[in-house]
């Protein structure tokens, strides 16, 4: 998913809206300056890890003064915290986005809201081990547990779908997303780590969701086997 680019913008005397630039003192009033922080922060995040975002770099990049980020941001980990947020938002979208344009076939939402899922973590794998960062934690930020909870609602819906057509069991429906969510987050995670090179082709991230689900859809045991 391309990062939109937010420019540094100020308010001129008549009320206009207009492009500041990034050179020389920087005032501090700027159209959306919370989003602007956050996208600046992700840009610092790509480039050089959670250690390179720092609020002094931000507004840099910002195009703001020093100070105009404290406005919204405390501290480096509330920023962090926004952007943690804003990436469960994007994956959200983008797992939504997929299962809409799948058709109306629950396996194909199924498959394609994977796909999406294991995509995006692969294609931004800075904001995906933010968003799990242990140190943001969900009571000290409820923005995290929000939107993790309404990108975890994606799932549950296609599961839901799947088991009214009669095409998955009728158990506990927030268990069933939690064991691909689990699936795919340990795929995800070991493909950005290239760690499961010894065992598959880690190279081949599509081939290795469609293996997971295979298994998730038929299972593993011959026979029923009680737990």
């Amino acid at each position: 998913m391309a990062q939109a680019k937010w420019p540094a913008i100020i308010r001129s005397g008549s009320g206009r809206i207009t492009t500041m630039a990034k050179s020389g003192n920087r005032p501090y009033h700027h159209g959306d300056l919370h989003n602007a922080c956050v996208e600046a922060a992700l840009d610092l995040l790509k480039e050089n890890g959670i250690e390179g975002v720092t609020l002094r770099g931000v507004a840099e990049k910002a195009g703001v003064s020093r100070t105009a980020p404290y406005r919204h941001f405390a501290t480096k980990r509330d920023l962090l915290a926004a952007c943690a947020a804003h990436g469960f938002r994007m994956l959200e979208h983008e797992v939504a986005s997929a299962v809409a344009s799948a058709g109306e076939a629950p396996v194909a939402q199924l498959f394609a809201g994977s796909h999406a899922y294991a995509r995006f973590g692969a294609a931004q794998p800075h904001i995906y081990r933010l968003m799990f960062n242990g140190d943001l934690a969900d009571s000290e930020y409820p923005e995290i547990r929000a939107a993790g909870l309404a990108a975890f609602r994606v799932p549950i819906a296609f599961l839901e779908a799947a088991q009214n057509a009669g095409i998955v069991r009728n158990t506990d429906s927030r268990m069933q997303a939690f064991a691909l969510w689990s699936a795919l987050h340990g795929l995800v995670t070991l493909h950005i780590d290239s760690r499961p090179t010894q065992i598959v082709d880690a190279t081949d991230l599509q081939a290795n969701v469609k293996g997971i689900l295979g298994i998730l859809l038929t299972g593993i045991a011959v026979a029923p086997v009680a737990l």
